[in-house]
């Protein structure tokens, strides 16, 4: 009777792990044939490809950066971190509306 919380307690664990694991396990199930397949999902997103602008951006460093344009229609420039050495992307929401514009 002394344990019986701690055996409780043990029981909902291991249900509540299952149930995780099963709730979140990444697969999806395709045919083949006459069968279905259960397969597992890849959970990395493919990147997708840089598209290069005819326009550039002056920085207020006065480094020029080429424009990029997302499949989404976002515009950014792709700058080097001083303090890193990696290459990020700089998101310019407002060089967006003015490329959208000169679209119309």
């Amino acid at each position: 009777m002394k344990y019986l919380h701690y055996y409780f307690l043990l029981i909902i664990s291991i249900i509540f792990a299952m149930y995780s694991q099963t709730t979140y396990s990444q697969t999806r199930i395709i045919k083949q044939g006459t069968m279905f397949v259960q397969v597992k999902s890849k959970t990395s997103r493919a990147k997708e490809p840089l598209v290069k602008t005819a326009y550039t951006f002056k920085a207020s460093d006065g480094k020029i950066y080429p424009v990029y344009i997302s499949s989404k229609g976002k515009v950014f420039i792709v700058k080097l971190s001083n303090k890193t050495g990696k290459l990020y992307k700089q998101y310019l929401p407002e060089l967006a509306s003015q490329l959208s514009q000169k679209r119309n």
